[in-house]
């Protein structure tokens, strides 16, 4: 019955095993099936436990297939399989080990353990998964398309020009469309993510949004390069609606009374009476 005995927050001796034994004391406690039954008052089993150790995680994996439980799928108090632990520790191996064994990929209808694996910076990770899962007949292509779509969307709200380039390497389509109808050129937070996207063979650059706006309606006015970027890349600088245009001139008119505005207080910086600076302002413009 030692076996069985949880000990502190409910860890069995198993779980303690699996964590700082050897496999020879682990092997020893799975001659009892029972104990991979066991959970933690977190709602731990042994195998969320044992994707820190690749070897013991196969050890657990191979008696579990005689034993014919559900353990390798099963989630904790907050709905996390072990396949989601491996991923947010970055145990590649460990999350190679699991989809291979059959682990269920799939929580709420997504890959939710890839998120997970991003959240933490894991890229070799999300990596390796997607590899798996494209060479299974577990996920078609259409789907795993579909996911990585959701993740961009998941992720544009914080955009960064380097993980553009990640997620473009895991998969996603440079020509993808959010709900908003925006392109991923809509939301390019600097020059260095248009960079990124046209070496990708990005090619919406005239598209417009439900708004009916295209990025370069978007990034006006500018201060940081990316109309000056995308007008070099080829866009069409003329705006498709009378409302488009009558709000770039709008702006445009507004960024000229703000500059003489500016030039015209600069006066009294230089010790001008109000007169003479009214009179200096009128004969500059």
């Amino acid at each position: 019955m030692l076996t069985l005995c949880p000990g502190v927050w409910g860890q069995t001796p198993l779980m303690d095993s699996v964590l700082c034994g050897s496999n020879a004391e682990i092997s020893k406690f799975l001659e009892h099936l029972e104990c991979l039954e066991g959970k933690n008052f977190l709602g731990q089993t042994a195998f969320h436990l044992a994707v820190l150790r690749s070897d013991v995680l196969s050890l657990l994996l191979e008696t579990h297939s005689d034993f014919g439980g559900t353990g390798f799928n099963e989630p904790d108090i907050d709905g996390n399989s072990p396949l989601t632990y491996a991923a947010a520790y970055g145990c590649t191996e460990s999350v190679r080990i699991l989809l291979e064994a059959g682990a269920n990929p799939l929580k709420g209808g997504h890959l939710d353990f890839i998120e997970w694996a991003l959240n933490w910076n894991h890229w070799d990770v999300a990596a390796e998964a997607l590899t798996l899962l494209r060479a299974t007949a577990r996920a078609s292509d259409g789907f795993i398309q579909s996911e990585l779509h959701h993740l961009m969307s998941a992720r544009q709200g914080n955009p960064e020009s380097s993980e553009l380039g990640k997620m473009l390497n895991l998969g996603v389509d440079k020509n993808m469309l959010f709900e908003d109808g925006k392109t991923l050129l809509h939301h390019a937070p600097n020059s260095e993510w248009i960079d990124h996207l046209f070496d990708a063979g990005f090619q919406q650059i005239d598209h417009s949004d439900s708004n009916g706006e295209t990025a370069l309606m978007t990034f006006f006015p500018d201060w940081s390069g990316q109309i000056a970027n995308i007008l070099a890349r080829g866009c069409n600088p003329n705006f498709s609606t009378k409302a488009q245009t009558l709000r770039f001139m709008t702006i445009a008119v507004a960024l000229v009374l703000l500059m003489d505005a500016l030039q015209f207080f600069s006066c009294f910086l230089d010790g001008d009476t109000t007169i003479s600076a009214i009179y200096g302002y009128w004969n500059v413009s």
